[in-house]
């Protein structure tokens, strides 16, 4: 990212939504002289119930948010940090401070130079043993 001049922000507003089995939007938008020179989205779509349908197989999800740069309480039953994806699903940076954040997932903290919103969507998959 970069801005015009050092008085400029840097604001990005990022988010997705599944709008029917068969299609989703994405959003990504800058305000004033932000410039994003590049921009890579991965999409991963999962039918929960099919996976969990023969009962050995089981995702917890879980929208980690947080507002006005701190997390929202939140917790994830089950929670195994090795069968864990997170992805960044929506964000709103505002400032002269460039964004950067750092998450980690096995302690699910996060740490920012601030935000007015983030989304880090996560899943947890587990085997039923029996």
């Amino acid at each position: 990212m970069s801005r015009v001049a050092a008085s400029d922000s840097y604001i990005v507003k990022a988010s997705s939504e599944v709008i029917s089995t068969t299609s989703y939007a994405r959003i990504i938008a800058t305000d004033g002289t932000c410039k994003v020179n590049f921009i890579a989205t991965y999409v991963l779509i999962v039918d929960k119930a099919s996976i969990q349908a023969n009962r050995e197989v089981y995702l917890d999800t879980l929208s980690f948010t947080g507002t006005n740069g701190a997390p929202n309480a939140f917790s994830l039953p089950n929670y195994n940090p090795t069968t864990m994806y997170a992805a960044l699903t929506a964000f709103n940076f505002l400032g002269t401070t460039p964004a950067k954040f750092s998450f980690d997932p096995s302690t699910l903290t996060l740490t920012s130079t601030g935000y007015n919103f983030i989304n880090i969507s996560i899943v947890s998959y587990r085997f039923r043993k029996c």
